[in-house]
């Protein structure tokens, strides 16, 4: 009997020691996890919607920070400049009413407005847009149609395929991971693990639940 106790003792203090059976939770380093897009267009624009958790300030760095609810507004002007460059604001409302100037990024040719907000949007969202002297109201939509494949199984998925990689990496604590919900030619999931060096990148189709491409980034 004092020998069954021994090793009864002995094995709730290594299962305390080593987590959950000894797997590492990679889920804890999650740093962004983007789980819904929602889009919607007028004769004047495009609007995606990302509707995320991100650190803040968000730096890809290998250093997971606190992380805050944010709504990620990317506009695309169909013709011309519509007068969106001089202080062009997009206004929402979830829990309340939020305002945010967008911001010009040459690169893609979009303008971006970033809010942090006490809670995201679901199903649809409206906003406005204040530019040039107009303003226009647009209903966003989500793009996700109830296909149940979350960024949880995504980051497993991505964890399987390094194996034990990023162990050391988890134990120092000197890592992060981005998971985004990509939408494009279908729908996909973008997930990073991210150390001071390196990025292992992984995009997956949800539809068919396999990754359908790796790339190896230096930081």
């Amino acid at each position: 009997m004092k020998k069954f106790l021994v090793i009864a003792v002995l094995a709730v203090t290594l299962t305390a020691l080593c987590g959950c059976g000894g797997k590492t939770d990679y889920y804890s380093f999650v740093s962004q996890e983007r789980r819904n897009v929602l889009f919607g267009e007028s004769e004047n624009y495009a609007i995606k919607c990302y509707s995320e958790l991100r650190e803040k300030p968000f730096k890809p760095d290998g250093q997971k920070q606190e992380i805050a609810y944010a709504v990620i507004i990317k506009l695309t002007v169909k013709s011309g400049d519509n007068g969106v460059i001089g202080g062009a604001k997009v206004t929402f409302s979830t829990d309340r009413e939020y305002s945010a100037l967008f911001t010009f990024h040459r690169e893609s040719d979009d303008y971006i407005a970033i809010s942090y907000v006490s809670s995201l949007p679901d199903k649809s969202l409206s906003v406005t847009v204040e530019a040039g002297g107009e303003t226009e109201t647009l209903k966003l939509d989500s793009i996700l149609d109830g296909f149940a494949f979350s960024p949880e199984k995504a980051l497993d998925l991505a964890i399987s395929a390094v194996g034990n990689e990023f162990e050391p990496f988890a134990e120092s604590g000197e890592m992060e991971i981005n998971i985004r919900l990509v939408a494009g030619d279908g729908i996909f999931y973008y997930v990073g693990i991210i150390t001071k060096d390196k990025t292992e990148a992984f995009l997956i189709d949800r539809d068919c639940e396999r990754i359908v491409a790796r790339k190896t980034l230096s930081n």
